[in-house]
């Protein structure tokens, strides 16, 4: 069983790469191991039971996958805009590197984008027929997306434009 769900104290099963924390992709969400169609399955049912939980889960995927320490809380999550969200994870943000997952050197890094990229787009066909059209998780999702893609931080316009 995958557990989906993030330490909402702090950042747990964590790798320092570039002098900053990213959660270990690969093992948190075991997309090499299970494949994004098990993972996203294990999702859709967390959506089922939750949705709310499993998409704090996933803005918080998404923050982590551009490099963030920060994470969204369940109750900023409840209770801010996205831009306010945004703006909290900005200043969270450790820009002295420039790096980040989906622009860093190595195999491992090479295999986090196509497992990114990957994920992403099983994650919409599995949704298609089901979740998507309850418009929740859409207009979350893209409300998120579009407003990290006018960030000033580029590794979140560079992940959310690619997700």
């Amino acid at each position: 069983e995958i557990s989906w769900h993030f330490d909402r104290g702090g950042v747990e099963s964590v790798n320092q790469f570039g002098g900053y924390y990213v959660y270990n992709i690969t093992n948190k969400f075991q997309f090499i191991e299970l494949g994004p169609i098990s993972v996203v399955d294990d999702w859709i049912e967390s959506y089922k039971h939750d949705r709310d939980i499993a998409l704090l889960d996933l803005i918080n995927f998404f923050i982590q996958c551009s490099g963030c320490k920060g994470v969204v809380t369940a109750e900023m999550f409840r209770h801010m805009q996205n831009s306010e969200i945004i703006r909290k994870m900005t200043e969270e943000f450790d820009e002295d590197s420039g790096d980040y997952p989906l622009t860093m050197a190595g195999p491992q890094w090479k295999k986090f984008k196509s497992s990114f990229c990957e994920f992403i787009g099983v994650l919409v066909r599995q949704c298609q027929y089901s979740i998507i059209y309850d418009e929740y998780m859409m207009d979350t999702v893209i409300s998120l997306l579009t407003g990290l893609s006018d960030s000033q931080v580029r590794a979140f316009r560079h992940t959310s434009t690619l997700a």
